[in-house]
């Protein structure tokens, strides 16, 4: 294939990849809300006293700006990692394949309702 195609298509994937990570974590039940925000939950209000520290961080996760940069970074440096664009292997292109797909259908099916 193409090497443009294939950079293109690992661009296109990252993209698509990191749009899904960050609704995971900034507006998703799952894993969101149980893995991130509940344990953050617990230690930002103890004994029903605030803890400005970690209230912060609960702030921070809402923000979709804040979350998606950091969630970019490690995706842009994932695929630096596996030889950069048009160079990924193909497990990398089915597991951002698949977060890419997700958020597709996802999207596309929230609108259908």
């Amino acid at each position: 294939m193409n090497y443009y195609l294939l950079f293109l298509f690992d661009v296109v994937l990252l993209v698509l990849a990191s749009l899904r990570a960050t609704r995971m974590v900034t507006t998703d039940k799952v894993p969101g809300e149980w893995w991130i925000h509940a344990p953050l939950m617990k230690r930002a209000f103890v004994n029903g006293k605030a803890r400005p520290k970690w209230a912060k961080y609960l702030i921070g996760l809402e923000c979709p700006f804040c979350v998606g940069f950091w969630i970019c970074l490690v995706a842009i440096l994932s695929l630096l990692l596996v030889g950069g664009p048009g160079h990924a292997p193909d497990w990398w292109r089915w597991a951002a394949g698949a977060l890419a797909l997700n958020y597709v259908v996802g999207h596309v099916a929230s609108r259908l309702d």
